[in-house]
C-alpha cells in the first residue's frame, strides 16, 4: 500500500520522535527527526537543551516511577538484566538500544533546531508543511549560545506531514506568590537546574511543588539540609513502588480490566481508595483536598516525615526576608533556599499561529490531532500526562498518526472528532476553569488501542483457541505487551513477553543462590491440627461477632 504521506518531519529524538520514526518507517515513509542535541532521547540524555534554559533536566538521583516491564515500548522489552526500577541513565541506554536495533540512527539529523512550522502556499489543497531549520553549533550543545558559536547553517524544507514529539515539559513553572521575586532575601532556583543536593548542606531549604519531582527533591536535599519544607499545596495521593507483600512494582496491579468494568471516574475513586488505604495521608498531612488526582512515587517520604527531616506545609501567603507565611498562618523561619518544582508549561510556539496550540485549551481528537484542520497532516504526540507510564502512551499515539498519515487508518468525521475532543476537555477542566490534561494511563492506553485497532478483545482470544491468553491479557498487568498481540504491528514475541515479565523482574533483585524450599522463617510451619483449630476459632468469632 502506497503512503498517503509520503515524506514526514519528527520534531525530536526523544521517547516521542524515537517511535514516531519508527512507526512512519514501519508503513513505508520517508521520514526525518530534527533534534538540537547531538544524541538521542530528549530531557532522558541528561544534555541540556541549550535553546531552552527553562526546559527540564535530569538529576542524579532520578530513578522512573514506574517499572521496566509497564514502561518499555510494547515490541521491545527492556534487558533482563535491568532493575525494576531505572535509574535515568539506564532508561537513557535503553533508548540508545532501541535507536540502534531499529536502525532509527540513520533518519535523526542531530545539532538541528526546528525554527518554525507553517502552512504552504498550497497547504490547502495539499495539506503540505513548510519547515524554518537551523544548525545548531555541537560545541556549545550543553550551555547556552556563546559569541563566536552562533548557528551556522538555516535552510527550509517541505514536507507532507509533520508529528510534533517535543513532549509536554517544555518551559518551568515559577509559583506566583507574593514577596517571592521581590523581597525574599534568600536564594531562588528552579527544579530544572537541580543537579544534586550539595549547595544546600547544613540550609534551611523551602521545596514548592506536590508531584514527583518535588518530592524526588526534597528527600535528596534533607540528607544533607538543616531543615526541608515541602509546600504541597492541595496536598498529594503518596504511592510507593513496590507491593512489601511480594516484593513486585505496584504498578502490575494496573490491569485492562479496570478499563473494561468501570468509568474512568469510578477506577479513579477506587486508586484513590486504595492509596489512602495503605497510608495515613491525613496523619502526614498530605491529604489531597482537590479534585484531580495526583499520584506520586515514593518510598521514602513518609520516613523523612517521620524523622523530621522534612515538614509538609500547605499553600504559601507570602515571602518577607528570611521569613515565609503560609495561607494557614503558619511562619516558616530562617529559610535560605526556595526551589520551586511546580511543574512544566508545554511550548508549541513552533507550530503555525492558526493551529490555535498556544492556547491552554486544546481541541484534539484522541489528544492528537487538531479538530478543526482539513487535512490530519499534523500530529502532536506526547501533550499529554498520565497516572502511569508514558512511553506505552506516546507508542499509541505515534501508531495512531502513522497509521492516519499512510491511509490504513481514517479518522472519523469532524462531528466525531469534537464530540471525542469535548469530552477529553471535560475531563481535563478544573474547577477554576484552567486544564490539565493528565488521565488514568488504562482509560488513554485502551482509547488509543481501540482506534486503530489494537486493543486484544477477550472474547476474540478466546474464541480463537487462546483462552489463557484471553485471561492473562484481561486479569494480568496492563503490559505494552498487549497491544502487539492483534491487529497492524503485531508482534510475534509479544506473548513470551508477557509472560517473561514477572520472572524477570524477580530474578533482576536478588544476587545471591538461596535455597529452593521454603525457610521455618517464611512460613508459620503448624500442625495440621493446629491450623484447623485455628480456622474454627475464627469462625466461631465472626458467628458471634455478627449473630
Amino acid at each position: 500500500m502506497a503512503p498517503k504521506c509520503h515524506r514526514v518531519a519528527v520534531l525530536g529524538a526523544g521517547v516521542g520522535g524515537l517511535v514516531s520514526i519508527k512507526s512512519c518507517l514501519e508503513e513505508g515513509m520517508d521520514v526525518t527527526a530534527y533534534e538540537s542535541r547531538p544524541l538521542v532521547g530528549g530531557v532522558w540524555s541528561g544534555m541540556k537543551d541549550k535553546w531552552n534554559a527553562k526546559g527540564p533536566t535530569m538529576y542524579n538521583s532520578l530513578v522512573s516511577n514506574t517499572s521496566k516491564s509497564m514502561t518499555c515500548f510494547s515490541d521491545f522489552p527492556c534487558p533482563a538484566s535491568y532493575p525494576p526500577f531505572l535509574p535515568h541513565y539506564l532508561f537513557q541506554e535503553y533508548l540508545v538500544k532501541y535507536a540502534e536495533h531499529f536502525q532509527l540512527l540513520e533518519h535523526i539529523k542531530f545539532n538541528t533546531r526546528v525554527i518554525k512550522v507553517s502552512k504552504t502556499e498550497d497547504h490547502d489543497s495539499t495539506g503540505r508543511w513548510r519547515l524554518k531549520l537551523k544548525t545548531c553549533s555541537p560545541e556549545t550543545a550543553t550551555d547556552q549560545p556563546q559569541r563566536g558559536t552562533e548557528d551556522v547553517d538555516e535552510w527550509e524544507e517541505e514536507f507532507d506531514a509533520v508529528i510534533a514529539a517535543t513532549g509536554f515539559y517544555s518551559e518551568a513553572k515559577s509559583p506566583e506568590i507574593p514577596g517571592l521575586s521581590t523581597s525574599f532575601t534568600g536564594t531562588v532556583s528552579n527544579a530544572c537546574s537541580f543537579t544534586d543536593a550539595s549547595p544546600f548542606q547544613g540550609k534551611t531549604v523551602l521545596v514548592v511543588g506536590s508531584a514527583n519531582s518535588a518530592t524526588d527533591i526534597a528527600v535528596e536535599v534533607s540528607n544533607v539540609a538543616k531543615q526541608v519544607y515541602l509546600s504541597v499545596g492541595d496536598g498529594m495521593c503518596l504511592a510507593g513502588r513496590f507491593n512489601p507483600s511480594n516484593g513486585l512494582p505496584n504498578d502490575l496491579q494496573l490491569k485492562r480490566a479496570i478499563h473494561a468494568w468501570f468509568q474512568p471516574e469510578l477506577a479513579t475513586r477506587i486508586l484513590s481508595w486504595v492509596l489512602h488505604k495503605r497510608i495515613n495521608h491525613r496523619m502526614f498531612g498530605l491529604l489531597y483536598t482537590g479534585a484531580e488526582l495526583p499520584v506520586v512515587a515514593s518510598d521514602e517520604l513518609q520516613a523523612r516525615i517521620m524523622s523530621g527531616k522534612i515538614k509538609i506545609v500547605g499553600h504559601l501567603r507570602e515571602f518577607k526576608g528570611h521569613e515565609v507565611t503560609t495561607v494557614d498562618g503558619r511562619v516558616l523561619a530562617a529559610v535560605d533556599n526556595v526551589i520551586n518544582a511546580t511543574g512544566y508549561k508545554r511550548d508549541l510556539s513552533v507550530l503555525d499561529k492558526s493551529l490555535g496550540l498556544d492556547q491552554e485549551e486544546l481541541n484534539l481528537f484522541k489528544q492528537v490531532f487538531p479538530i478543526y484542520e482539513k487535512h490530519n497532516t499534523l500530529a502532536l504526540v506526547g501533550c499529554i500526562r498520565v497516572n502511569g507510564p508514558m512511553p506505552p502512551t506516546i507508542e499509541l499515539q505515534s501508531r495512531l498518526a502513522a497509521y492516519t498519515f499512510s491511509g490504513r487508518h481514517k479518522l472519523p468525521p469532524f462531528e466525531v472528532m469534537k464530540v471525542d475532543s469535548d469530552r477529553w476537555k471535560a475531563m481535563a477542566r478544573r474547577s477554576d476553569g484552567s486544564y490539565r490534561y493528565s488521565f488514568l494511563s488504562i482509560m488513554v492506553y485502551e482509547e488509543l488501542a481501540t482506534e486503530i485497532g489494537v486493543a486484544p478483545h477477550f472474547w476474540q482470544l478466546f474464541f480463537s483457541g487462546k483462552p489463557r491468553l484471553a485471561l492473562k491479557s484481561l486479569l494480568g498487568p496492563a503490559f505494552p505487551f498487549n497491544y502487539r498481540l492483534i491487529g497492524p504491528g503485531a508482534w510475534e514475541g509479544a506473548e513470551s513477553a508477557m509472560d517473561n515479565a514477572l520472572e524477570e523482574n524477580k530474578q533482576a533483585l536478588c544476587n545471591r543462590t538461596l535455597p529452593k524450599e521454603p525457610q521455618l522463617r517464611e512460613t508459620l510451619n503448624l500442625p495440621a491440627s493446629i491450623k484447623v483449630l485455628m480456622m474454627v476459632s475464627i469462625c466461631l468469632c465472626l458467628y458471634v461477632y455478627f449473630m
